[in-house]
């Protein structure tokens, strides 16, 4: 997720790589991220160090901004590596599931302003739907510096945190829920008569080609289905299927359940 947050944001030119230090455990990554002119560290530790030397090179420019990409259990120990963290004030903004802001104040020390952001896996390829969920008091100057740092891999809505859990249900778990329709089609191609091969394009050529369809068209979903619906047809038989299954209804009991355990490990 951070190379693609990266790679989106140096074509977007929201970024110059050399002014951008990333801490990257993983020596064949450094090398490609350093290919692309990025500088590079082995951990937190170092890359602050790295930060700090960049600033120092270039004074006329703002203090940098950290974008945590951590994995929650990771947190701790990555803050306990960088005591001198605390020594100056930064924008810190933070794609960690289940981590809120508050809870951001009280593990990282300092005198810092927090941004709570949660991307979705289409960004790797500029198509993403991001969450902003910022302190109010941000300057206007930094706000704007995230939503075009996000923007860069696709599309950034700014949200209450109180909501943070529901748009992960709907937006950042939602593309497994395509690929589950996915695989859930294909299933059935095969057991009415395709091979996997054919099935696997049948499949992936109507749902991109549907997703681009409402993604060019304002009108509700369910305009455009009745609009490939004829009654009594065999499109109408397929949902009448799909309605007898209550399968609208398990759509909202599994973003509520997603959102539900978004909010136990946000408690945690």
């Amino acid at each position: 997720m951070a190379g693609a947050i990266i790679r989106g944001a140096l074509r977007a030119g929201v970024i110059a790589s050399h002014t951008t230090v990333v801490a990257e455990p993983l020596e064949a990554r450094r090398r490609e991220l350093a290919e692309l002119g990025l500088v590079t560290a082995p951990d937190a530790s170092a890359a602050l160090v790295s930060l700090r030397e960049v600033e120092a090179g270039n004074q006329s420019a703002p203090t940098g901004a950290i974008v945590l990409a951590v994995k929650p259990q990771m947190l701790a120990a990555v803050i306990a590596s960088t005591p001198s963290l605390q020594a100056q004030s930064r924008l810190i903004v933070s794609i960690m599931a289940g981590v809120t802001r508050e809870s951001l104040a009280r593990t990282i020390p300092g005198d810092h302003r927090f941004a709570r952001v949660m991307p979705n896996m289409p960004i790797s390829i500029g198509k993403g739907m991001t969450a902003l969920a910022e302190d109010p008091t941000l300057p206007s100057e930094e706000s704007l510096w995230i939503e075009r740092l996000f923007n860069a891999g696709g599309s950034t809505i700014r949200i209450p945190e109180s909501l943070m859990d529901a748009f992960t249900a709907v937006a950042g778990s939602g593309p497994a829920y395509l690929f589950y329709l996915a695989e859930a089609m294909e299933r059935a191609a095969g057991a009415i008569g395709f091979d996997p091969q054919t099935s696997r394009l049948l499949v992936r050529q109507t749902l991109v080609g549907a997703a681009s369809l409402m993604s060019g068209d304002d009108a509700d979903p369910a305009a455009l289905r009745a609009a490939v619906t004829s009654k009594g047809g065999t499109t109408h038989a397929a949902c009448s299927a799909l309605d007898s299954a209550r399968v609208m209804e398990a759509f909202t009991k599994a973003l509520t359940a997603a959102r539900d355990r978004g909010q136990e490990l946000s408690a945690k």
